[in-house]
C-alpha cells in the first residue's frame, strides 16, 4: 500500500528504548485499541476451556451447542491506577456479548453494536455468549471512552504512551515481535495488521514501521531464528517501502542466542553442532553466520545502494568475555567456503552487549547477609546502593563500577573488528530470578524499594556516563513501562500515568543531552 508520510516525527535523542511485551496485565497500554492486548479465546465455561472455531485472523466464526467464547482483555493490579475507568466496545456482526469479573456494562448508556464498560481494578473478562455463523460477531474493538473519536478516525496507539515514549532516538522491538522462543518461520504466518489480537504471534511489521516514522525512532527488529531466507527478504523489503528514509533499520538475528533458557539458543546449538560436528562453541557460530546472512540480505540485496538506512548488530552476552569469538570470526563457517570472509566482515554494524547491574543481590550465597540489612532504619536501602555502586559490602564483579571495566574490554573487541560497540539492553537487573529469594516476600520489597529509590538515578547515570566514556554508542533500556513484581522491576515507569521515577529522570536527562557517539 500507499505511505502516507503526514505526521512523520523528527529524530531525537540519544538512547533507546525497549518496548514492554502486549499482555492484557500489562500497564502499558500502546494501543487505542484494547482488544490488540487481550488474551486468546477461550471457552470459560467448560473445564477445558476448549478452544473455539476462528478464522485466519483469529475471529470467533461459530459455537458449539452449549459453548462460550471468552477473552480477558484487561488486568489491573491493585497497586496500580485505573487509567481508564470507561470502555467502548464495538463489533460487526450479530449476536450477543457479554462481560464478566471486575467489567460491567452500562445498560442505560449501551445501545445495539456499542456497549459502553465500566472497568476498575482485577480482571475484566468479554464473553461471545451467542453468533450467528452466517454474520459472526468480528472486529470487536475496546477503547478508553476518551479516544473513541480518534480510533473512529483511524488512530492506531494510545496518545497517552505516545507521549511518554516520544523523544528517544530508537525503540527496539523484540518483546513487541514475541523474539524469545519464536515459532515464525515463514513470510506467509507472519503476524498481520487485521488478526484480532497482537499479544500472541506479536505485532505486525507494518505497525512498527508506524510507530517509528510516527515518533521518528530509529525501529530495531529482532529476526526469528526460524526464519527462512524468503522471510527476511520481504522483511526488509517492506521495511524498505514503508520506513521513513531518515531513518536507519537496525536489525539483529534473534535475541540472546547464548541464553540457554530460550529456544533459540537451543536450536542454535543443535542446528550448529548438526552441521559442524561436536565443537563447544557451535551455536556461537551458527548465531554469526546467520547474522551475517541476514546482513548480507539485507545490504547487498534489498537495500543495495542504501546501505546507510540499515544497521546491523551482532548480539554477545556481556558477561562471558570470549564467547563473542566464535560468532564474529565464524572459522568453521569460513572453512566451507575459499576466499569466505569471516562474519563481522560481512555488513555487521556493531557488536551488541547489556549493560546491567544487579549489584550481586540475589546470590544465594550472600543472602543472610543482605538479609541482615533489613534491620537497619532504612531498610537496607544505603547499603544496597553502595553495592550497586561498586560492590562495597561484598566482592561483586557486577556492579556499576564493574560495569565500567567490561564495556572497555568489548570496546576493544569492536575495535579490533572495525565495529561500533551498542548496548541492546541495560539498566538495574535486581531481581531473585533463578533463586530461591524469588519467592520470598522480604526480597521482593527489598529489591521493588532500591528501584524507587532516589538514589537509583544516580546509579543510573553513573552507569550511562560509564557507557559514554568507554566509547559506547546507541544505548537502549529495557523496558518502557512495566509494574514491579518477583519477576523484576524492569519498567522505567511502573505504569502508564505515573508523572517520574528516579529511573525514569535519569534515562530521559541523558536521551536529551547532546549525541555523543558518531552519527548521533
Amino acid at each position: 500500500t500507499d505511505v502516507d508520510t503526514e505526521g512523520w516525527g523528527e529524530r531525537t535523542g540519544a538512547m533507546g528504548m525497549g518496548l514492554s511485551g502486549i499482555a492484557d496485565w500489562s500497564t502499558q497500554y500502546p494501543f487505542i485499541d484494547f482488544m490488540k492486548h487481550a488474551r486468546e479465546w477461550d471457552d470459560w465455561n467448560a473445564d477445558g476451556q476448549q478452544t473455539p472455531e476462528m478464522d485466519a485472523h483469529g475471529w470467533v466464526t461459530s459455537l458449539s451447542e452449549g459453548a462460550t467464547a471468552g477473552t480477558v482483555f484487561l488486568v489491573v493490579d491493585d497497586n496500580v491506577p485505573v487509567a481508564y475507568d470507561r470502555v467502548i466496545v464495538t463489533w460487526e456482526g450479530t449476536g450477543i456479548l457479554e462481560y464478566d469479573w471486575s467489567a460491567s456494562r452500562v445498560d442505560a448508556e449501551s445501545t445495539p453494536g456499542r456497549d459502553v464498560v465500566s472497568v476498575g481494578h482485577g480482571n475484566h473478562l468479554m464473553r461471545i455468549v451467542e453468533t450467528d455463523p452466517a454474520d459472526p460477531i468480528r472486529r470487536i474493538a475496546i477503547v478508553p471512552e476518551q479516544y473513541e473519536d480518534e480510533y473512529a478516525q483511524g488512530e492506531i496507539f494510545n496518545p497517552d504512551w505516545l507521549a511518554r515514549i516520544d523523544g528517544f532516538r530508537a525503540v527496539r522491538f523484540m518483546d513487541w515481535m514475541g523474539t524469545n522462543n519464536s515459532t515464525q518461520s515463514e513470510w506467509a504466518d507472519r503476524p498481520l495488521v487485521d488478526d484480532a489480537i497482537w499479544s500472541n504471534r506479536g505485532v505486525p511489521l507494518e505497525v512498527m514501521i508506524d510507530l517509528a516514522n510516527r515518533i521518528g525512532a530509529d525501529p530495531w527488529f529482532n529476526i526469528p531464528h526460524l526464519a527462512t531466507d524468503e522471510y527476511i527478504r520481504e522483511f526488509a523489503q517492506v521495511v524498505k517501502d514503508r520506513l521513513n528514509p531518515a531513518l536507519t533499520a537496525h536489525v539483529e538475528h534473534s535475541n540472546e542466542v547464548w541464553n540457554w533458557q530460550f529456544q533459540q539458543a537451543q536450536y542454535a546449538n543443535t542446528t550448529g553442532r548438526e552441521r559442524w560436528g561436536d565443537h563447544g562453541d557451535a551455536y556461537m557460530q551458527w548465531h554469526g553466520m546467520r547474522t551475517a546472512t541476514i546482513c548480507d540480505i539485507w545490504k547487498n540485496e534489498v537495500f543495495a545502494g542504501e546501505t546507510q538506512r540499515v544497521f546491523c548488530v551482532l548480539g554477545t552476552q556481556a558477561g562471558w568475555r570470549g564467547l563473542e569469538d566464535g560468532a564474529l570470526n565464524c572459522p568453521l563457517w569460513v572453512a566451507e567456503e575459499e576466499g569466505r570472509e569471516p562474519c563481522y566482515a560481512h555488513g555487521i554494524d556493531a557488536i551488541g552487549i547489556t549493560g546491567y547491574f544487579s549489584g550481586c543481590l540475589a546470590e544465594d550465597d550472600r543472602e543472610e547477609d543482605i538479609r541482615s540489612w533489613f534491620a537497619d532504619a532504612d531498610g537496607g536501602m544505603a547499603k544496597g546502593m553502595s553495592q550497586l555502586a561498586d560492590g562495597a559490602m561484598f566482592e561483586c564483579g557486577d556492579s556499576v563500577a564493574g560495569n565500567a571495566d567490561t564495556y572497555a574490554y568489548f570496546r576493544g573487541v569492536a575495535d579490533t573488528c572495525g565495529l561500533a560497540m551498542v548496548a541492546y539492553e541495560g539498566g538495574q537487573h535486581i531481581t531473585g530470578n533463578g533463586h530461591a529469594m524469588q519467592d520470598d516476600e522480604d526480597f521482593i520489597a527489598f529489591h521493588i524499594a532500591l528501584n524507587r529509590h532516589a538514589d537509583m538515578a544516580l546509579r543510573y547515570a553513573e552507569n550511562l556516563n560509564n557507557w559514554k566514556d568507554a566509547g559506547g554508542d546507541l544505548f537502549v533500556h529495557f523496558v518502557d513501562i512495566g509494574v514491579p513484581s518477583k519477576w523484576g522491576s524492569w519498567g522505567a515507569l511502573e505504569y502508564l500515568g505515573q508523572e517520574s521515577s528516579p529511573k525514569w529522570d535519569a534515562i530521559v536527562e541523558f536521551n536529551d543531552q547532546s549525541c555523543w557517539w558518531p552519527g548521533c
